[in-house]
């Protein structure tokens, strides 16, 4: 077990409910619990609650020792008193789980997590809002779980259109190895969260087929152009792309192998190189940013948005007769241009 010194606690005590016993809720409970919050970690199975109560252990973050504080509930109900609640669930658990939370029960800030989209509201900010109507807050940033339950040293973003209510989360989060930004652009955040998990499987994909930092580099560069053309799409504000949330949590997610969004791209392109007749709907396994572009590729398309990255990985899944060489190479061989024309 990794055993490190706990952090100075938080000034502010505060009860916390974290709905959600992924591996990004309980490093999230985690971080609470060691800011000396009283944590309450709603399990969706009885084998994560009794682990965490019993051996202080999570499947999916090996070598940490959780903090003892930390009290896995399997009651949802236990989780609505609080002064904060975190949804910790991915959006296809919410949308699973949606008519089992209670929403009117909870009279405080609700807290977001995943990173992903849900129909027809694409951001999920909106859609807890048509359930909600208190505070909504967005965390995101370069946050892989098992670092940060480990203590290692991160910086993430809290945004909320109540800046009272983002400035109060960060002081419920802050500590010595986990540093909170606040922002007012939630659905900048919001973008940087979602759509930099496409270019993570593009990025495991290249790895897989072994074409080199370069390559890679040239990804995150022209992927950061790509989420600042679907930020002014939906609205948000430039500089939020540039950011923790946008570069930052794209740089981390693209050369990580700790990212899930990373290791179903690499994952994917193995198994495609070994049959090639693998298709998304054949490969086991789902991630956020598999159902991203499973949403947003017909929107590319209709809207025409110059996003030839992200629509390549669109025919990687989507096109039969599009190979992983073809695609690539039809990427390079578009029409030449100067690097910044598009950002005029």
């Amino acid at each position: 077990m990794i055993a490190i010194p706990h952090p100075a606690q938080s000034p502010v005590s505060a009860r916390v409910s974290v709905i959600g016993a992924g591996a990004w809720g309980t490093a999230l409970a985690n971080v609470l619990a060691d800011n000396g919050h009283r944590v309450r970690l709603w399990c969706y199975a009885p084998s994560i609650a009794t682990s965490i109560s019993e051996q202080r252990v999570h499947h999916r973050l090996p070598g940490v020792s959780l903090n003892p504080k930390i009290e896995p509930c399997l009651d949802m109900a236990d989780c609505y008193d609080a002064d904060w609640v975190v949804l910790g669930l991915s959006s296809r658990q919410l949308c699973d789980y949606a008519d089992r939370i209670d929403w009117s029960a909870i009279a405080c800030g609700v807290g977001i997590l995943a990173k992903g989209i849900i129909e027809p509201d694409w951001f999920i900010s909106t859609w807890v809002g048509r359930r909600f109507s208190g505070p909504i807050s967005v965390v995101s940033g370069p946050n892989l779980a098992l670092e940060i339950a480990q203590r290692k040293p991160a910086a993430s973003v809290v945004a909320a259109t109540d800046r009272a209510h983002a400035e109060y989360v960060q002081n419920v989060l802050s500590n010595t190895y986990f540093r909170v930004y606040t922002s007012t652009d939630v659905r900048g955040v919001e973008c940087g969260g979602i759509f930099k998990n496409v270019f993570a499987i593009a990025a495991g994909c290249l790895d897989a087929m072994g074409y080199g930092e370069n390559a890679k580099a040239a990804l995150v560069t022209r992927g950061l152009t790509e989420l600042n053309r679907l930020a002014d799409f939906f609205g948000a504000q430039p500089q939020t792309v540039g950011g923790l949330s946008g570069l930052g949590d794209l740089v981390a997610t693209c050369f990580s192998s700790k990212s899930r969004n990373w290791q179903y791209g690499y994952q994917y392109m193995t198994a495609k190189r070994s049959n090639p007749a693998v298709r998304d709907a054949t490969f086991a396994g789902e991630t956020e940013g598999v159902r991203t572009i499973q949403l947003l590729y017909d929107t590319i398309r209709h809207e025409s948005l110059d996003v030839p990255i992200i629509s390549a990985v669109g025919r990687l899944f989507f096109d039969a007769g599009a190979s992983p060489t073809t695609i690539i190479h039809d990427l390079m061989e578009r029409d030449l241009k100067s690097e910044f024309d598009s950002l005029l």
